[in-house]
């Protein structure tokens, strides 16, 4: 009996010993667990707190090459508007110096041109100095009266030492002058009468026979302004110019329409007389040229215009990616190309 309870007591403690060791097992499992959770999330929030740092250094590095970016931006428009400024000084010093140039030649040409004339004035005097039969300036040589010329005086002879007067006294008989041819009334000066303009013959410009009257004038009109850029064109205006509706309308003088009766019908014929004056050409090279010069104005100003449109969007675009902090810059890259693409069409539709 004292063996099965030394027995018993001997298996309760060996039981007790083991299940004390797996107690012990657990706890210290349990605690290596608590310890290696602890270690993790420390390396967590010291992985967090790198990650916030790094994110805020790169987000200060990000401003500072934004700021930097905006900086080397204005100081590039200052430097273009700087060059702009200079360079339209430089053309405006070398218009002025031109036209300087152009009018100290212009003096020079016409210095020269007076010495030139005077030059010639001169030789003419000293050619007609030596006739002898006198110009009056106004009459024709035909009118002249002839002179003949007088005879050389003959030196008077020295007078002999010692006898004072006498050579003066036996002076040498002067020849007997001759006689002068009466002198023929001068002829009325013939009025100049002033020069007439040859008259122009007269130009009709005949359209295509028509059903309508209608038909009839336009076709008219079409043929007037066919011989209108024909016109234009032999005076040097490209015939790619449309004169005004006004101006073409201005140049007709006279429209008759004819009333022809043919075996199918009758038929209409416009004919029209225009007006080919010179001054009716001065007129239309006036209004060829104003709009040569508007249409040169309005090109410039687009590109201007379409340079500005730019600068304006490369400025919004640049704020704008400031103030986001560089989140939203691949579509802010796309929203300023397509502004400045439409800004770009808009300009394009205006002009054409």
């Amino acid at each position: 009996m004292k063996r099965l309870l030394i027995v018993l007591l001997v298996i309760a403690l060996i039981g007790w010993s083991f299940a004390a060791a797996a107690r012990r097992r657990r706890v210290s499992e349990s605690e290596y667990q608590y310890a290696r959770a602890a270690e993790a999330r420390r390396e967590a929030a010291s992985a967090q707190s790198d990650a916030r740092r790094e994110a805020r250094r790169a987000a200060e590095e990000a401003r500072r090459a934004m700021r930097e970016a905006r900086d080397e931006a204005q100081r590039a428009l200052r430097e273009a508007g700087r060059e702009i400024r200079e360079a339209f000084h430089e053309a405006r010093e070398a218009w002025h110096q031109a036209g300087d140039e152009n009018r100290d030649a212009w003096a020079e040409g016409a210095d020269e041109v007076r010495e030139a004339v005077a030059e010639a004035a001169q030789d003419a005097r000293e050619c007609v100095a030596d006739i002898p039969v006198p110009i009056v300036p106004g009459t024709r040589t035909v009118e002249a009266s002839p002179e003949p010329p007088r005879a050389p005086e003959s030196p008077e002879a020295p007078e002999p030492p010692g006898f004072p007067g006498l050579a003066r006294d036996h002076a040498a008989p002067q020849p007997p002058a001759a006689p002068q041819a009466p002198s023929r009334p001068r002829a009325a000066r013939p009025q100049a009468t002033p020069a007439t303009r040859p008259a122009e013959p007269e130009r009709w410009v005949v359209g295509l026979v028509s059903v309508t009257e209608e038909r009839a004038h336009a076709e008219a009109r079409k043929k007037l302004e066919q011989e209108v850029s024909d016109w234009l064109e032999s005076h040097d205006i490209p015939r790619s110019w449309t004169p005004p509706a006004r101006l073409v309308e201005g140049m007709i003088r006279e429209s008759r329409i004819s009333r022809i009766d043919k075996e199918y019908g009758t038929v209409y014929e416009v004919r029209i007389r225009p007006d080919f004056s010179p001054e009716r050409m001065a007129t239309l090279r006036q209004a060829y040229r104003d709009q040569l010069v508007r249409g040169r104005l309005v090109l410039l100003g687009s590109a201007l215009a379409f340079v500005l449109t730019c600068l304006a969007a490369l400025s919004g675009y640049i704020r704008a990616d400031e103030a986001t902090r560089g989140y939203y810059t691949n579509r802010l890259r796309m929203l300023t190309a397509v502004g400045v693409g439409a800004a770009g069409g808009a300009i394009y539709h205006w002009i054409a």
